[in-house]
């Protein structure tokens, strides 16, 4: 099962976690939603927990060359020290990560692929690269 079939909810598995696509829909202010594809990675708890591991594994690295940095090394060890944990426990509460979404933009109707990616909010702001307006992605959360 390695292509990624076109019908919603369908997916692929990959070493970072199973992708699929969901449906939502894409909203501007007064104008009608239109329909959106939401391509999504999901992680399952030791996916979650190795990223998690990684992510505080890399802050706390980049603490050793900051040692080195003059005046500078006050603020980034301390800031990188504290960020560790803070990716960690956001990383291990990341069930699902915005890979892409698809859809026409509800106020200038331009087909496009929006490129933001990251944790899934609902609503997920994005923006229209033809008309520049901020729209909202909604996802049905039972996804």
């Amino acid at each position: 099962m390695n292509e990624a079939s076109s019908s919603p909810g369908a997916g692929t598995a990959t070493a970072a976690g199973a992708e699929r696509e969901i449906a939502g829909r894409l909203v501007y202010f007064q104008h009608p939603p239109t329909p959106a594809l939401v391509r999504v990675r999901l992680h399952g708890p030791a996916a979650r927990q190795r990223r998690a591991w990684q992510a505080l594994g890399v802050c706390w690295a980049l603490m050793i060359p900051a040692l080195f940095i003059p005046l500078a090394h006050f603020i980034l060890v301390p800031g990188l020290f504290l960020a560790g944990p803070i990716l960690f426990s956001l990383r291990l509460r990341m069930p699902v990560t915005l890979l892409s979404t698809r859809g026409a933009c509800p106020a200038c109707g331009a087909e496009q692929t929006f490129t933001e990616h990251g944790r899934l909010l609902s609503p997920q702001p994005l923006r229209c690269a033809s008309c520049r307006r901020q729209i909202t992605l909604e996802v049905d959360p039972a996804g």
